[in-house]
């Protein structure tokens, strides 16, 4: 079967026509190809002058306009009028379809038209600056697929095996990490946990050492006090001899008396000094003697029955002997 090339500017209706006829052509005979070639208006004449070289049928001032309609074995068809004669010559197609007339075919053609337009602006862009990055990267990553797969040619049930490896794989690796983003949660929780833990320990700390601060400082400042030297106990004076022998005597005679202890303050009358009685087991001895009244004497005798002995001293400024006396 033989190819169509038709070629034209790409804001004419009357190659949108053409492409219609195409598509029905295409539709009846699968195994028809026919490309289109678009140019812009000022690109088209001199496409025109390089096609009339090969064609010397083709006239430049009457297809400057219209598509030119050739075929891949070197026949010129003409125009798009000639190329719907041929095509319902041979194949019995009607030029125009029955379905598309006046206003719907009208407007099918001006979508065509605007298609094409923008078509061949892409297609400028490209040829300028390139295809697009994504459009690039996706024709590149078949290319490299196209390879692989020619080189290394593999069974489906082999690559059905390695997907369901990579899929167990992948879930096993999502698995690893939930577990760890588990695992990182809860340690953040136990530290939160212990944190908060030590704070109320130090609330809890703060009142008692406020209260045992005042302690500590009291009794660092009483160990810091020089403590005062303890004196040893004064002895009292020891009397002369004479005293001393009679003291002696005294304690022979009266072993365990009651005695007598009273205090007579200075610049009073004797009678009205206090006065107490004691029971007294120890031996007698200087310090326990005190200088009373006989008036007082006579007033403690009258509580003491079958005539208790008494240590008696009487007052006066002068040293009175010791006497054991009855009364």
């Amino acid at each position: 079967m033989a190819n169509y090339f038709v070629e034209g500017r790409c804001d004419c209706p009357r190659l949108a026509r053409c492409q219609l006829l195409a598509d029905r052509l295409t539709a009846l005979v699968p195994s028809l190809k026919i490309h289109f070639r678009l140019f812009e208006p000022s690109e088209f004449k001199d496409r025109l002058k390089v096609i009339a070289r090969s064609f010397p049928a083709l006239d430049p001032a009457l297809h400057s306009e219209g598509p030119v309609v050739y075929t891949s074995g070197g026949v010129f068809v003409g125009d798009d009028s000639s190329f719907a004669a041929a095509a319902a010559a041979k194949y019995k197609v009607a030029a125009a379809e029955p379905d598309l007339e006046g206003a719907a075919l009208a407007a099918a053609v001006h979508k065509l038209v605007l298609f094409n337009s923008q078509q061949q602006q892409q297609q400028k862009e490209k040829d300028k600056f390139g295809a697009p990055l994504a459009l690039q990267a996706n024709a590149r990553t078949q290319q490299i697929l196209a390879a692989a797969a020619a080189a290394n040619p593999t069974c489906p049930h082999h690559i059905q095996q390695q997907h369901r490896l990579l899929q167990q794989q992948q879930q096993q690796r999502q698995r690893q990490k939930k577990q760890e983003l588990i695992r990182m949660q809860q340690q953040r929780q136990q530290q939160q946990q212990q944190q908060e833990q030590e704070q109320r320990q130090q609330e809890q700390e703060q009142p008692q050492q406020e209260q045992e601060q005042p302690q500590q400082q009291e009794q660092q400042q009483e160990q810091q006090q020089p403590q005062p030297q303890q004196e040893p106990p004064q002895q009292p004076p020891q009397p002369p001899p004479q005293q001393q022998q009679q003291q002696r005597e005294c304690s022979e005679l009266v072993p365990a008396s009651l005695l007598l202890e009273a205090t007579v303050p200075r610049g009073c009358p004797k009678s009205t000094c206090d006065f107490k009685l004691l029971l007294h087991p120890s031996p007698l001895l200087l310090g326990h003697l005190a200088a009373v009244s006989r008036e007082c004497v006579q007033q403690v005798s009258r509580h003491c029955s079958g005539g208790a002995p008494l240590l008696l001293l009487l007052s006066g400024a002068q040293q009175q002997q010791l006497a054991n006396a009855s009364l």
